[in-house]
């Protein structure tokens, strides 16, 4: 048990070092921004505006998520239901913000920016067919089957057969499970699903 919450609070450390550095990095990556968009307003044309408008958005966006680090990236535990309700309603744009610096820093090193700690590579890649026709037919030729058999998926089905035909063969044989739940503002369309504990306490 000892054991387990050093290791528990070493996670824990590594975590909050790493979101502080991250804090740190946005704070200068917002200061950057700036600089860019002030220069983009010397640049002529509609390249210039629009180059102009999406720094300075990006900027907006950063200023905005900079203001989650008043919580300190405590664990979820660690935090109010206050903080959580708040942190839940800005929490999409920081995902967005995220994507935003992961985009801005891999243009700026594929142009020959150099960032301390981190370096270029060639991503991760699945091996290819040049030619199926071709495999297929050396394949055939050696006397092996290269081909797989499977059942269409239900939309290439109901395409194949249309989608009376395919209500009357098939919809005995077709269910739609539950969706995975997933948190939601109260105003989204979709009804609230019924939890165990929600309909234990109306009992």
């Amino acid at each position: 048990m000892y054991g387990t919450d050093t290791r528990t609070r070493a996670v824990d450390g590594e975590l909050i070092e790493v979101l502080t550095a991250i804090s740190v990095v946005s704070k200068r990556l917002a200061r950057k921004l700036t600089i860019l968009a002030d220069q983009s307003q010397h640049m002529e044309g509609g390249k210039g505006d629009e180059q102009n408008e999406r720094n300075g958005c990006v900027y907006r966006r950063t200023e905005a998520n900079l203001a989650l680090a008043q919580y300190e990236f405590k664990l979820p535990p660690l935090l109010t239901d206050e903080d959580i309700e708040d942190i839940l309603s800005k929490v999409d744009e920081l995902v967005s913000w995220a994507s935003d610096i992961k985009d801005y820093a891999l243009q700026q090193a594929i142009s020959g920016k150099k960032w301390a700690g981190w370096k270029l590579v060639e991503g991760r890649s699945n091996r290819k067919y040049v030619n199926d026709a071709v495999v297929a037919d050396v394949v055939e030729h050696a006397s092996f089957d290269p081909y797989e058999r499977k059942v269409l998926g239900v939309t290439a089905m109901q395409k194949l057969l249309g989608k009376s035909r395919f209500d009357e063969l098939l919809s005995p044989y077709i269910e739609k499970p539950q969706g995975k739940p997933t948190l939601v503002p109260e105003n989204d369309k979709r009804p609230a699903m019924s939890t165990a504990a929600a309909d234990f306490n109306e009992n």
